[in-house]
């Protein structure tokens, strides 16, 4: 089964005040940290939606399709409709970049439960978290979110359909603002 890696990169980071995804962790780039991750997961197309020619570059050095989105102002939803419109696989993880402590064997397992049936998410502490697999025969309903709007609302939706990966609360930790950093 083929997959698709999208990786949303493109908002606006207003209360870290200043592009995370650039700031260094541990002598890397913020997004480097899931790039590296993504890139070994052999996938099928690893899709990189940003505003940000820097974010470009760099994905570009991983082997990254780039998706440059010009309308990041339209909020989650845009960005996930244009990684959706560039995947031609039969599933695709939808992944944030700015969740740099997510291990990779979470991704890995994601990918070995991925059936092409299920829903597949991570989950912590009973709350289902990105990353997410959703099959082909999700992306309709993907295309349709407005707004702010994340897969969370499909996820939700189809509750009976999600197959959870529990992971530990420091892997799903977001950077959010400077304080977030460990």
């Amino acid at each position: 089964m083929k997959t698709d890696l999208i990786l949303l990169a493109s908002g606006y980071s207003r209360r870290f005040q200043g592009n995370k995804l650039l700031y260094e962790l541990d002598g890397m780039p913020l997004i480097a940290h899931t790039l590296q991750k993504l890139s070994t997961l052999n996938p099928h197309s690893l899709i990189v939606v940003t505003q940000y020619e820097e974010v470009e570059k760099l994905a570009r050095d991983y082997n990254a399709v780039v998706v440059f989105n010009t309308q990041a102002r339209k909020g989650q939803s845009f960005s996930i409709r244009l990684g959706i419109e560039r995947s031609t696989a039969d599933q695709a993880m939808l992944c944030v970049a700015d969740q740099p402590y997510l291990r990779l064997h979470t991704f890995k397992k994601l990918l070995e439960l991925a059936d092409g049936e299920h829903i597949i998410c991570v989950t912590c502490q009973g709350i289902l978290r990105n990353p997410a697999i959703f099959p082909r025969k999700y992306y309709k309903e993907l295309l349709a979110l407005s707004d702010e709007q994340g897969g969370k609302q499909i996820l939700k939706k189809y509750r009976e359909k999600v197959i959870a990966v529990p992971c530990d609360v420091d892997e799903v930790w977001d950077i959010d603002k400077r304080s977030d950093l460990k």
